[in-house]
């Protein structure tokens, strides 16, 4: 299963941001994004799961994973990573 911290870091990556522009826009350290990213977010707070999606422009459900078919801006006929390929695979499910 495709998990959150994957999904973060895909998105901070597309938006050009580095883990301390995400950590200031969320109000937390660069160390929790690293967590987050690394997997260990299991215990992210709702209200940093709420900022993330907003700093994204995507949906709190789509980020931890319970909606497949959120819009992303992926290049489908030429993902540039294998996570993009990812998101291209789990849309179109």
């Amino acid at each position: 299963m495709f998990d959150v911290g994957k999904r973060i870091k895909i998105l901070r990556e597309r938006e050009g941001l580095s883990m301390e522009q995400l950590a200031e826009r969320v109000g937390v350290s660069k160390v929790s994004v690293h967590k987050w990213e690394a997997g260990k977010g299991d215990n992210m707070r709702s209200s940093h799961v709420k900022k993330v999606a907003e700093v994204f422009g995507v949906t709190p459900a789509y980020l931890l994973g319970f909606e497949g078919k959120q819009t992303v801006a992926v290049d489908i006929e030429h993902p540039a990573s294998s996570e993009e390929r990812m998101l291209v695979y789990l849309y179109k499910l």
